[in-house]
């Protein structure tokens, strides 16, 4: 993913990467919360977390504990259609729809 053009955490039109950093204390199981974003991909740490969809039914993405890292963990969303809210929240209850 090193040759990837990456976008800033701002609101873009159309397809794009976006690239940010989760600090973990203690590694444990989550689920990735992805409100405001359309369709896309996750990775964390370069694991292919899943795809999204807005439609659903699913509105997380499990993410498993031991994937994750004490210290620096590196997550690349590629969305198609753009976002107008870039962010992510990390919950303890999955929302299947």
């Amino acid at each position: 993913m090193s040759g990837l053009a990456f976008h800033a955490l701002q609101p873009q039109q159309g397809s794009a990467f976006y690239r940010g950093q989760l600090q973990v204390h203690e590694r444990a199981d989550t689920f990735l919360s992805l409100n405001g974003w359309t369709k896309g991909v996750v990775f964390i740490n370069g694991f292919n977390l899943g795809r999204y969809w807005n439609i659903g039914p699913q509105k997380t993405l499990y993410v498993p504990g031991p994937l994750l890292r004490e210290g620096a963990n590196e997550i690349v969303i590629f969305e198609l259609y753009g976002t107008e809210l870039p962010e992510i929240d990390f919950v303890e209850q999955p929302d299947l729809g």
